[in-house]
């Protein structure tokens, strides 16, 4: 086992609730990387922050 794969199973055992919030980000974002991304793109172009519309699934349970 790896010390990322250890770490993962110790916030898991630690707190549940705060691993899915992790795991549930962690999708959201993997899911929305391309708008996230040009959005990003967009607000460097015309350097101040810019409004973003993202579609999210809901989570797996």
């Amino acid at each position: 086992m790896t010390l990322w794969e250890a770490g993962a199973r110790i916030m898991q055992a630690d707190s549940p609730e705060a691993w899915r919030a992790i795991t549930e980000a962690t999708e959201m974002r993997r899911d929305t990387r391309e708008a996230i991304d040009a959005c990003a793109l967009r607000a460097a172009k015309v350097k101040q922050p810019v409004r973003c519309t993202i579609r999210v699934r809901k989570p797996q349970t």
